[in-house]
């Protein structure tokens, strides 16, 4: 296991115990990493109630990997930002 492989495994064990809905899409052939979704579970529940407005925001070549990252900010209908 390379370095990467371990913070990449470490992440996503501290996700886990932090109760973040988590999904990790690999490269079936070769095994690695294509996607790493995570959000925190109360804004997963407030968002699937409250279907008003998103906000999606790309960061991009901002490391090594140049893997893309997605912030998704929402706000309800209460003004409340998730």
């Amino acid at each position: 296991m390379n370095v990467f492989e371990d913070l990449l495994t470490k992440l996503i064990q501290k996700l886990k115990d932090l109760h973040y809905k988590l999904k990790v899409y690999t490269n079936p052939e070769s095994k690695r990493l294509k996607r790493l979704f995570f959000a925190y579970l109360d804004a997963v529940k407030i968002y699937k109630e409250h279907l008003d407005i998103v906000l999606l925001d790309y960061i991009y070549k901002t490391n090594r990997f140049c893997i893309l990252l997605l912030n998704i900010c929402a706000v309800t209908g209460n003004k409340k930002t998730i």
